[in-house]
């Protein structure tokens, strides 16, 4: 306890001897400080701060970049579905449609006695089906 006991009698008296230095050497130090170096520590945070935001950023893009692509990807799987339901199903009608103008050229022609070719049937089909 004696070193402590030391230490705080020599500290005492050098605030008793030179009090008035000790207050007027903290203002400057303080005041330059505030001047020189606290923007530059207070730049430093923030430049630090704004590094890891932007990193958190392209992270959470990246995220959400990939979880669009998906959805799109199955959005489109289902529109090629749907498509080839739908050709499907034209594909059928005209088909049927057809099959339909067939029967009645083959009934007319049974009729009248008449036979076309098949470039002379392509022809009539392209006809009527437009």
């Amino acid at each position: 306890m004696s070193a402590f006991q030391d230490l705080k009698t020599s500290t005492w008296a050098f605030f008793e001897a030179y009090g008035w230095a000790t207050v007027i050497a903290t203002i400057i130090v303080y005041f330059i400080y505030k001047k020189y170096f606290y923007d530059l520590l207070r730049d430093r945070n923030e430049k630090k701060k704004q590094s890891k935001q932007e990193a958190f950023n392209r992270e959470v893009h990246d995220k959400e970049s990939d979880r669009i692509r998906l959805v799109r990807k199955r959005q489109q799987e289902e529109h090629n579905k749907q498509e080839k339901i739908e050709t499907m199903k034209r594909l059928e009608k005209e088909k049927e449609k057809s099959e339909r103008m067939q029967k009645e050229l083959n009934k007319r022609d049974q009729a009248s006695g008449v036979y076309y070719s098949g470039v002379e049937f392509e022809q009539f089909l392209e006809k009527n089906m437009n």
